[in-house]
């Protein structure tokens, strides 16, 4: 009989945590992991997920963001206006409306429709395709790049595409694949948003954004309960942890960033940095711009929906500002917990887990 081997992805796991230079001793994470299990499993369910068992870590206590308690905290929310966050057309629709600063879309479509400065044209091959994009684009005073996004149903910068009219036009293959998923559903042509240089110093490669969770009581109060600045590790054009990046806890106390940036296990060997690996400029006390004018931001759009009790706000940083590039009905809020050594410190999170409570 051969003996059952570990899967990989598990292996892989492990393999990362021993060769951790953080990592406490492994007669030290054996004795913790097992008490946890017997004792405190909710715990032991983040102990290596969430990097407890890297030295120096003691607040256990602190991080109580199971994902039995995150999906409780998603109930919170009224279904009936999730759409206003999940369809991204209808959120820069709704925001606009209130006169908050949103992202600019040039057009959107269904299916072969698009639809542009109030009209609408049918689109049957890639040429016309391309025709398209270089129309819509034309009036840009920034840059010749378009992003095409899904308009709905979609995390993690999936469905998410930077081209250009030159791009597409000097690569045939790529043109075809984008016209074809694009023709396969919803999707909109939002014009490039250009960073604050402060966000561009520690890297120009992408727009590095502000992930802000906020909650809204039942007295319809929203308040800020975390947040994070998400950091491009390369020349992707996406800072999305799922695609390499990483990010850093912000203190809500002063506007600047934590110590350290992380990775996750998937995509970034869960390591840990201190400086940003292209720019060298460390994290520590790094000051973020109009911080004052983000944290207003949230709110103020919290409050417009308040039905929406829990949401994770994605902010970016322009010359002039603050805008909103989009707002998430289910946030993920594991990374927050990290980003912030422990989201139960937070008194926002203390009040949204006892309002879960009582609506036992």
């Amino acid at each position: 009989m051969s003996k059952r081997k570990l899967p990989a992805k598990v292996m892989d796991f492990f393999t990362i945590i021993l060769h951790d230079p953080y990592r406490k001793s492994i007669p030290r994470i054996i004795s913790e992991y097992g008490k946890f299990i017997l004792t405190r499993p909710d715990i032991a369910e983040q102990y290596f997920s969430k990097f407890l068992y890297r030295k120096g870590v003691t607040n256990f206590n602190d991080y109580v963001m199971t994902h039995k308690l995150r999906d409780k905290c998603w109930t919170l929310n009224d279904p009936r206006y999730n759409t206003i966050l999940d369809d991204k057309y209808l959120f820069e629709l709704f925001f606009r409306k209130h006169n908050l600063p949103v992202t600019n879309t040039y057009a959107h479509n269904v299916n072969s429709l698009f639809f542009a400065g109030g009209d609408f044209i049918q689109i049957n091959t890639p040429d016309e395709f391309l025709d398209f994009v270089k129309d819509i684009s034309s009036g840009s005073k920034h840059s010749e790049n378009i992003f095409i996004k899904k308009e709905a149903g979609t995390g993690g910068g999936k469905y998410i595409y930077r081209v250009s009219y030159s791009s597409l036009q000097n690569n045939r293959e790529e043109l075809n694949k984008i016209f074809k998923i694009v023709l396969d559903s919803s999707f909109i042509f939002q014009e490039e948003v250009i960073q604050h240089e402060a966000l561009s110093r520690i890297n120009p490669h992408c727009v590095n954004t502000m992930r802000i969770e906020t909650f809204t009581n039942k007295e319809n109060v929203s308040r800020i309960m975390s947040g994070m600045l998400r950091l491009g590790f390369s020349d992707a054009y996406l800072d999305n942890v799922s695609k390499g990046g990483a990010y850093v806890g912000i203190d809500f106390t002063t506007g600047k960033l934590r110590r350290e940036a992380v990775s996750d296990f998937t995509n970034g060997r869960a390591r840990t940095y201190l400086e940003h690996p292209g720019s060298k400029i460390k994290f520590e006390g790094y000051e973020l711009p109009y911080f004052k004018e983000t944290t207003e931001l949230v709110i103020a759009a919290s409050q417009l929906i308040p039905q929406v009790k829990v949401i994770g706000w994605d902010v970016a940083i322009t010359p002039e500002g603050p805008i909103l590039i989009e707002g998430n009905e289910f946030p993920g809020m594991m990374s927050p917990d990290i980003g912030q050594k422990g989201i139960g410190k937070s008194p926002v999170f203390q009040e949204m887990k006892k309002e879960v409570e009582e609506d036992k």
